[in-house]
């Protein structure tokens, strides 16, 4: 008996946004390059993890002066895993420079969680996996929860801009997890986002996903299906921002606008 296919929001986010990156990455598991931005995302998350553990186990946040070493030792560990490329508008930079700078954002970005969202947070679950199943997919779907209190699901993001927060197939994924593993959908679906400008900051949005919003998601994932089954992986369009010469899989790509 063949093993049940596991998907996630994530994997068809990435086949929505281009199907030949996602065969690159998933098919055919070719070596990508990775960028200061997204090892600095990576870095919030893992110390996101490591600060409200020690809360949920202590009862209390750990002070600052403690933990000010760990954003730079995250940053380095991930740095070691990933092949790192500068982007277009980083290459006036050198690469030591460019690391400095993104460890200072780090530190700032850190600090600004400990000191401003977490406090805030009283979490029942860290990095949460839950697995279910859905009427027509026959891909068993992935939800991994950032962090779940009572009745309320936190994403962080880390971001250079403001932007207005949507009902996405990500939390419509949570949604749906959330209402199998714990018998209702959330009270409530919040981004907690680290804004990173000259100033560093933090904002809370509050997200609706509506029963219009999960059913249209069903009808992704099923057509996700469809496509991967029979092979059909086209490129984005070349008037994204996701098509530069700054993707991941510049080297493997006649597509992109370079």
């Amino acid at each position: 008996m063949s093993k049940q296919k596991t998907i996630s929001a994530s994997r068809i986010s990435k086949f929505l946004r281009c199907g030949m990156s996602y065969d690159f990455r998933y098919n055919k598991k070719l070596p990508e390059y990775s960028n200061f931005s997204l090892v600095l995302g990576r870095v919030t998350h893992q110390f996101q993890e490591t600060v409200l553990l020690v809360k949920a186990i202590t009862c209390a946040l750990p002070e600052w002066d403690s933990v000010k070493s760990k954003p730079e030792e995250l940053f380095l560990a991930e740095l070691l895993k990933s092949s790192v490329k500068l982007k277009q508008n980083e290459k006036e930079f050198n690469y030591e420079e460019l690391k400095a700078k993104y460890i200072l954002m780090a530190n700032s970005a850190c600090k600004e969680y400990l000191c401003h969202i977490a406090p805030k947070i009283n979490p029942l679950g860290l990095e949460e996996n839950i697995y279910f199943s859905v009427k027509g997919v026959d891909s068993q779907i992935r939800a991994i929860i950032d962090v779940r209190e009572e009745g309320v699901i936190r994403d962080l993001k880390t971001k250079t801009k403001t932007e207005k927060a949507k009902a996405t197939l990500q939390y419509c994924v949570y949604s749906m997890a959330h209402k199998i593993k714990y018998g209702s959908y959330p009270q409530i679906i919040q981004d907690s986002i680290i804004i990173l400008k000259k100033e560093t900051k933090c904002l809370s949005q509050e997200v609706t996903v509506t029963e219009r919003h999960i059913e249209k998601s069903i009808n992704i994932i099923r057509a996700f299906e469809d496509s991967v089954e029979k092979g059909t992986f086209a490129p984005a369009s070349p008037m994204g921002w996701w098509c530069s010469s700054d993707c991941s899989f510049v080297d493997y790509c006649n597509c992109n606008v370079l």
